[in-house]
């Protein structure tokens, strides 16, 4: 008698609901994080603080740059590390309005 073959990750049924519609593809997902982060959604975050501000950046800062002091704050600052979540997403609305939402064609 054979053994019957051990199906494979990928042949079972997921545990988790199942998503409406196509699941995208990054682009689509990067489309989404852009307009959750929009230029008004990021304004009405940063208020009176202009982005540099919050970042700890001078002005006309490299995209580099810009790069570093959002990852070091968002690793001192986030909610899940013990962070303050209104800090952190002033942190995210910053780094979106400088360069967070840069896409390539």
């Amino acid at each position: 008698m054979r053994k019957a073959k051990r199906q494979s990750v990928w042949d079972r049924p997921s545990p988790y609901g199942t998503y409406e519609g196509d699941p995208g593809s990054p682009w689509q997902w990067q489309a989404a994080f852009s307009d959750a982060w929009s230029a008004p959604v990021a304004k009405e975050i940063l208020k009176d603080e202009s982005p540099w501000e919050v970042l700890g950046i001078r002005p006309g800062s490299s995209e580099s740059e810009i790069k570093a002091a959002f990852r070091r704050l968002i690793t001192e600052h986030h909610p899940d590390h013990g962070g303050d979540n209104e800090r952190a997403r002033r942190i995210i609305a910053a780094y979106a309005t400088l360069g967070g939402k840069r896409t390539t064609s």
